[in-house]
């Protein structure tokens, strides 16, 4: 396998989502309404194509189900989402060994990125993984979501790297997987959820097995 770049999505793949679920209920449980048409204005955005702020439609679109205005929808989404539930989820931490797994990969002359659809930095500095990466982004800064091929094009774009020469792990399928496999990267899919006929290149049902699977990258190299 000729693999130049081992890049990742961030929720759910680069740790357990079980680790932020109460903290993000207590959240939810405060902002009910908010967070639901939230979740439900981020389903509908991605198949909006083009948009011309990401943003603003996004909020836009959720104050049109709440029935208030747009800049106080926004300001809310901003301080709820981008803020106080980020802030409520400190103590998440990644899967076992992959820290060092990434840091080896990278010492081994691999490109390393993730892309997430959420803000990550806040995140990735949780996880003490800020450092690992060669391109580290949220696909909302091209103004679109995953599967739309812009957050992958600049992805790809920044690591100087061709699609057959990636591989982009997610627990996503619809999102990342065929995202990625309609650029033409390989794909590995993490999760215990099974899908037919599935185009995933790879499938991880448990996270020894990606462990094993890149630390096996290093040995190839």
């Amino acid at each position: 396998m000729d693999v130049k770049a081992v890049t990742f999505d961030l929720d759910g793949t680069l740790y357990p989502e079980y680790r932020i679920l109460l903290p993000s209920l207590r959240v939810f449980a405060r902002h009910a309404r908010l967070i639901y048409y939230y979740s439900r204005v981020r389903r509908e955005i991605r198949s909006i194509n083009p948009i011309i702020d990401y943003r603003s439609k996004q909020a836009e679109l959720v104050a049109s189900y709440l029935g208030q205005d747009v800049a106080r929808v926004a300001d809310r989404i901003d301080r709820v989402i981008y803020g106080e539930w980020l802030n409520a989820i400190g103590a998440m931490r990644p899967f076992r060994g992959l820290r060092e797994i990434i840091a080896r990969l990278r010492a081994a002359g691999f490109r390393t990125a993730v892309l997430s659809d959420l803000p990550l930095m806040k995140k990735l500095d949780y996880l003490g993984m800020k450092h690992l990466w060669d391109y580290a982004s949220t696909s909302e800064e091209t103004g679109y979501l995953k599967p739309h091929p812009a957050p992958f094009e600049r992805m790809l774009n920044a690591l100087g790297v061709k699609p057959h020469e990636t591989i982009y792990i997610g627990n996503n399928y619809e999102y990342d997987v065929i995202g990625a496999h309609r650029m033409g990267m390989k794909t590995g899919y993490f999760s215990s959820r099974r899908v037919r006929d599935s185009k995933a290149d790879y499938t991880f049902t448990r996270y020894p097995q990606l462990r094993d699977f890149l630390t096996s990258l290093l040995t190839r190299s």
